[in-house]
Order: structure tokens, then sequence, then C-alpha cells
């Protein structure tokens, strides 16, 4: 899941992208626009733990007023 947080009197224009690869998790982040975002993997021993770690990171986000971009809109690649 891609997030998106503008705020154009900071001028903080960032990105997270969550994925979920069985049982690890794979987090981008950076400035929007970045040509190398910085790139974490979270390992796991389940799949279930792994799911749990990624909703628990995307609620954070999205409580800090990040917002849900669909992937298509943005030209980042993973």
């Amino acid at each position: 899941m891609r997030l998106e947080y503008n705020d154009r009197f900071s001028n903080s224009h960032k990105f997270v992208d969550i994925r979920v690869i069985g049982s690890k998790v794979v987090t981008k982040y950076g400035r929007i626009g970045i040509k190398k975002p910085a790139q974490v993997e979270n390992k796991f021993s389940s799949v279930e733990e792994a799911n749990n770690f990624a909703k628990k990171k995307i609620n954070t986000k999205l409580n800090k007023g990040y917002s849900e971009t669909k992937w298509e809109e943005t030209i980042d690649t993973f």
C-alpha cells in the first residue's frame, strides 16, 4: 500500500510504500520524486505476523496524516 503526505506550508512531500511478501514486510520511504528511496526489510516467522506488522505501520501513518494513493497514479516502481 502506498501512502503519501503533502504539507505545502512546511514543504513536506513524503511517501511510504508498505508491502507484505510472504513472511516479510518491505517498506520504501522518502521524499516524493527521490531517485533511490530508503528501503527496510523486516522478516517474521509467519505470514500472520508480517500482516499484523504491516497493518500497524499503515495505521500509524494514516494517523499521522498520510493518505492512501492508488499505485497506478505513481511513477515510482518497487
